[in-house]
């Protein structure tokens, strides 16, 4: 795909189509037929030993050994940047990798980092409870009952919900990171105040990285970019949605400078029953690629 573009967001979906991950760095989709684990380093799929793309479920069927975007433009020298990375190297912690934990801040920031290595996992059961949840301590307010209390025993709201690190509840309370239902429209993220992630899908995974720091795949020059990840599954009975992991990548130009000509693709590595008679094609009339078996 070729367009002009001054890079500032910019989002597309995917089909079906590292760093020792410590437990907040790993996380499993897995609300379809599909069971799928990632990290938050720019390889989808992969965990930085093993392919993880599980499909059907519970069969040990791998198609997918990893995955990842790849993106470049010309700056306003006319220069090409590229970003883009394959597998880490779970051996040599630190190398192979274009993509960085969190989003973009100057000068680097240690404690920012260490505060966005994580891969936050929301269902729509999650939001759904939470809501009545809520919903029930404000009518209690109101009316001086306890059918919070009463019809909602133990329950706690999920971390992932508190620590939504969406604008006003992050270090970066200025930026707007991860997308929320504001139902007081104030413009900051409190769950207290009912606020819940907007989230796509049945489930869904979400990380943000950067490109600012060294590029140690492809040794290029950082171009100040910024992405939002979100993986997502759809659990509704179709065959195909059953079957589909989503992948959305918001883009956005954290840099003063200007990139043309921009392209972007998916890097993706099949593995179809056995690494070694795997082919691909493509469909760019509908901008879809596939692998299979011969």
């Amino acid at each position: 795909m070729k367009t002009k573009l001054f890079l500032t967001v910019l989002s597309i979906s995917i089909f079906q189509i590292q760093d020792l991950f410590s437990q907040n760095e790993i996380e499993t989709i897995s609300a379809n037929n599909i069971s799928a684990m990632t990290g938050n380093r720019g390889t989808l799929f992969f965990d930085g030993q093993d392919p993880t793309f599980e499909s059907p479920v519970g069969t040990g069927l791998r198609t997918i050994f990893g995955s990842s975007l790849w993106l470049g433009g010309k700056n306003s020298n006319q220069e090409t940047q590229v970003v883009a990375t394959r597998f880490y190297n779970l051996l040599e912690p630190g190398e192979n990798v274009d993509y960085h934990i969190g989003p973009v801040v100057q000068p680097h920031d240690p404690d920012m980092s260490q505060t966005f290595d994580r891969i936050y996992k929301i269902s729509c059961d999650e939001i759904t409870e939470f809501n009545n949840w809520h919903s029930a301590g404000e009518l209690d307010a109101i009316n001086g009952t306890n059918t919070q209390s009463a019809n909602f025993p133990g329950y706690t709201v999920p971390q992932d919900i508190l620590d939504w690190p969406a604008k006003g509840n992050t270090l970066l309370s200025t930026n707007d990171l991860a997308p929320f239902v504001d139902l007081n429209q104030d413009g900051t993220y409190d769950w207290e105040d009912g606020d819940y992630p907007l989230i796509k899908g049945d489930e869904m995974l979400f990380f943000i990285m950067n490109d600012v720091s060294d590029h140690l795949d492809t040794n290029d020059n950082a171009m100040g970019l910024e992405f939002h990840v979100s993986l997502f599954t759809e659990n509704d009975g179709s065959q195909t949605t059953d079957n589909t992991i989503f992948v959305d990548y918001n883009i956005i130009n954290r840099s003063l400078e200007t990139y043309t000509d921009a392209y972007v693709g998916v890097w993706t590595d099949m593995d179809i029953g056995g690494a070694v008679d795997d082919y691909v094609g493509c469909l760019p009339l509908k901008n879809t690629y596939y692998g299979y078996n011969a």
